[in-house]
């Protein structure tokens, strides 16, 4: 069984695929670090990545 993290989407609350802070991709295995980095942290589903 794997780690999981849950985040959502901000655009629709589905699960999240990626996040990023400012311009800097972020996947979902870096999650935990770069909720600790970045203040202003964004998540995506798959159909609102940008």
């Amino acid at each position: 069984m794997r780690n999981v993290i849950m985040s959502y989407c901000v655009k629709c609350g589905d699960e999240a695929e990626v996040c990023f802070c400012g311009i800097e991709k972020k996947t979902m295995t870096e999650y935990i670090s770069a909720l600790k980095e970045c203040a202003d942290l964004k998540c995506y589903c798959k159909k609102h990545i940008p």
